[in-house]
């Protein structure tokens, strides 16, 4: 009943024993000594320390790991790569058992005239013969952009007819962006909004750390899952409380108090307050 994870960390450890060359996962290059390792060493450890929940760099831009066509007037999609790290979640003891957290969308922020923009990851839409096709391609555009609505929004109906016929649909998490401040929290919402109401079968997750977002980002009904910080957490109890009370999800994850040099109370303390704040689940940014 409580779900358990870290951000990060897997492909780390793969780096620093040799066994992956740093920098390669975001080339999409998986050897299979890489993925070995990750299921017999990293997954296996999760599960025995009953850490369910799974999130590791090569899953946080999720445009990295679908290619994406354009063939014969529409877009077509690739979900190799997907299906390979997300198999070897499944099949590394957990078993229908997991849940993936946090596939980004968009990454980029800006200040434009003022105005806060969320800005998309660079999005690489290749021909049928696999050259780039750069009318098709985006790059660091706003999320607001209507060329960009219509896209991710095909790209995510698409996303939904897989995810079920894998058996998925319900394991897997998107973000739109880490972490947003004050001036960011409304394109994010505003994005977050567009993607349920095109397909309402995606789950979005959303962090947050700044207090002053905390009632707008915990109340939002299209975000299925907040993931708040202890410390915003102890600024507004509130709001967390509430939610819980009506059956919403809440997962807490770390604050800065967490470190290694510390107090293990620090840490200890986590669990008691994921029970007493109602929080189904931590995440722990490792």
């Amino acid at each position: 009943s409580f779900w358990l994870g870290t951000w990060g960390g897997d492909t780390k450890l793969a780096e620093a024993f040799g066994i992956a060359t740093p920098g390669e996962w975001q080339k999409g290059n998986y050897t299979p000594e890489y993925l070995a390792f990750v299921k017999n060493e990293a997954i296996r450890n999760r599960y025995e320390h009953r850490s369910m929940a799974f999130s590791d760099q090569p899953f946080w831009p999720s445009m990295d790991v679908t290619k994406v066509f354009w063939k014969d007037g529409g877009y077509v999609y690739d979900y190799t790569l997907l299906d390979k790290l997300v198999s070897t979640v499944e099949e590394g003891y957990h078993h229908n058992q997991f849940q993936i957290t946090c596939l980004g969308i968009a990454e980029k922020t800006t200040k434009e005239d003022g105005k806060e923009l969320v800005l998309t990851s660079t999005i690489k839409v290749l021909n049928p013969d696999g050259s780039s096709n750069a009318e098709r391609s985006f790059s660091s555009i706003s999320t607001d952009d209507p060329r960009y609505l219509k896209f991710i929004g095909d790209f995510f109906e698409a996303m939904s007819l897989h995810l079920q016929e894998k058996g998925w649909l319900d394991k897997v998490y998107f973000k739109v962006v880490d972490e947003p401040g004050k001036g960011l929290s409304a394109p994010a919402l505003r994005l977050n909004e567009y993607i349920k109401r095109r397909v309402p079968d995606i789950r979005l997750n959303a962090t947050f750390w700044d207090p002053k977002i905390s009632k707008k980002m915990s109340k939002a009904e299209h975000i299925e899952l907040p993931i708040v910080t202890s410390w915003t957490l102890s600024l507004d109890p509130q709001t967390v409380q509430e939610e819980t009370r009506k059956g919403r999800d809440f997962w807490l994850y770390n604050d800065s108090k967490i470190r290694i040099d510390n107090s293990l109370m620090e840490a200890r303390k986590m669990g008691w307050l994921c029970y007493f704040h109602g929080a189904r689940g931590y995440m722990h940014w490792a």
